[in-house]
């Protein structure tokens, strides 16, 4: 188990809203959070980088099991991959946002966007992140991974108001917005190098990611993109026996009928979105 996840889930549980009588559990997770921050860099840093490492105790046989890519998975890993690093700009960012404290800010500047931009890939075009360090032979790259780090960038950037968060996440968008095309009526694909599928963990966050930049900008074209994206994840990947979400679809229409909460989870989040953006109640029955 990488800490980066553990330390989204402590990150999670320090930013759910208390009524007055929770005080105290809130101050509890809070400090659950600061410990598991100052853990996660005790523990994970690379010394003499601003990376993270993939695992703990560190492992240099070690490899990822989870990329697109098998040549890639065979290769061993000194450091994180972007999926489980871009889990410290969201963690960071919740205890900014949670606290208001500006040291939250210093670590993004100072260590997790430096780090950040070891994945940074500008050799292809659009330029976005690539899902291990670019001094590396080339790896493949992921729009939903790149979605994540275009919310952060628009969270920042409204918790801030500095406009070099803000284009970042316009930059990450372009990106994002290349992944889409005609086929199966619209949708975002999973992974750059891999047209085959179109999948919930691209569109739903993509939705949430293009309804913050309109929030963040009031440029309509965003809201118009958030909005189709979707309608299109509710059209081809809901269940309509329970409503929960399939993980994805093929460019044959074949379904993976997975379902992860996170899936579900960003299609609720994008409706309640559109709800307080639209007023429209059917968002509102959809997020019920």
């Amino acid at each position: 188990m990488k800490l980066t996840y553990i330390f989204l889930f402590a990150i999670s549980v320090a930013t759910i809203g208390c009524s007055p009588k929770d005080k105290g559990n809130t101050s509890s997770n809070l400090q659950r959070a600061r410990l598991t921050l100052d853990s996660l860099y005790q523990n994970y840093s690379a010394p003499d980088t601003k990376l993270l490492r993939e695992n703990y105790p560190f492992d240099d046989k070690y490899t990822a099991t989870y990329l697109a890519s098998q040549e890639q998975a065979n290769i061993p890993n000194q450091y994180s991959y972007l999926w489980p690093y871009s889990g410290t700009f969201s963690a960071v960012n919740a205890l900014f946002e949670t606290t208001k404290d500006k040291k939250y800010q210093e670590i993004l500047d100072s260590k997790v966007l430096p780090g950040l931009e070891e994945y940074f890939d500008q050799k292809r075009n659009p330029s976005a992140y690539a899902s291990y360090i670019n001094t590396a032979p080339q790896s493949d790259r992921f729009y939903d991974d790149n979605v994540w780090l275009g919310i952060d960038f628009t969270d920042t950037y409204m918790l801030t108001k500095e406009d070099k968060y803000l284009q970042k996440a316009k930059m990450i968008w372009k990106f994002v917005a290349s992944g889409i095309d005609d086929n199966l009526g619209g949708g975002i694909y999973w992974c750059e190098q891999k047209r085959e599928s179109k999948n919930t963990c691209s569109n739903a966050p993509g939705a949430v990611f293009a309804l913050k930049l309109f929030e963040a900008t009031k440029d309509s074209t965003y809201f118009q993109q958030g909005r189709s994206l979707y309608e299109w994840t509710k059209k081809h990947l809901q269940d309509p026996s329970d409503y929960l979400y399939f993980d994805n679809i093929r460019l044959d229409g074949k379904i993976g009928e997975a379902k992860f909460p996170y899936n579900s989870g960003q299609m609720l989040q994008s409706a309640s979105l559109l709800y307080k953006l639209t007023k429209d109640k059917a968002y509102l029955t959809d997020a019920q």
